[in-house]
């Protein structure tokens, strides 16, 4: 009887098992997959380890008088889940604040290395996967490591900068990107 419910693939039982929620390649071919919905997920799915973790130590705590060695290691652990909580509360309002920011169809792109606000073709490069990609410009002089990518329509501009920002070009340089004002 207990056979029935195990599959065996290469000598060891193969569960099946029904998932929580569609699956996003399942999602992409039914045309109802969305990355701000899969990035929230993993929001909530942090958000939930980060208090589970917190809970575990604090529950392994006995009494604030009697602090031993172990519970100035629990300590530091909650500050620094207590910290990486506030990390992605801030990270979730200032991705709030970027959905409330009016898409222009031209980026201003910063922090570049010296040798990229000299040529824009390494720029061109990183936003030709993009669909809609027009150009790249930089302002005259040179002598500031920014640049302008311009798009076909602001949705293609809004989907390269979500996808690009924060780049790394080099170690120390990860790419800031923002609208440009028109």
């Amino acid at each position: 009887f207990f056979f029935f419910f195990f599959f065996f693939f290469f000598d060891k039982p193969l569960r099946i098992q029904y998932a929580k929620g569609k699956p996003d390649v399942v999602a992409r071919l039914d045309g109802t997959y969305s990355v701000k919905r899969r990035k929230e997920r993993k929001e909530v799915q942090k958000e939930k380890e980060t208090k589970t973790q917190i809970k575990q130590i604090t529950g392994k705590r006995k009494e604030p008088e009697a602090l031993t060695e172990g519970s100035d290691k629990d300590t530091k652990r909650i500050k620094q889940m207590e910290e990486l909580e506030k990390e992605r509360e801030k990270e979730k309002q200032r991705r709030k604040q970027e959905e409330l920011e009016e898409a222009y169809s031209v980026l201003f792109v910063e922090n570049l290395p010296t040798e990229a606000a000299e040529s824009p073709q390494m720029l061109a490069v990183l936003f030709q996967r993009f669909e809609g990609f027009k150009e790249v410009r930089l302002p005259p002089g040179g002598k500031a490591p920014v640049a302008f990518v311009e798009f076909d329509t602001p949705q293609h501009a809004k989907e390269a900068k979500s996808g690009l920002q924060g780049f790394k070009i080099t170690y120390q340089h990860s790419m800031n990107i923002t609208y440009a004002r028109h």
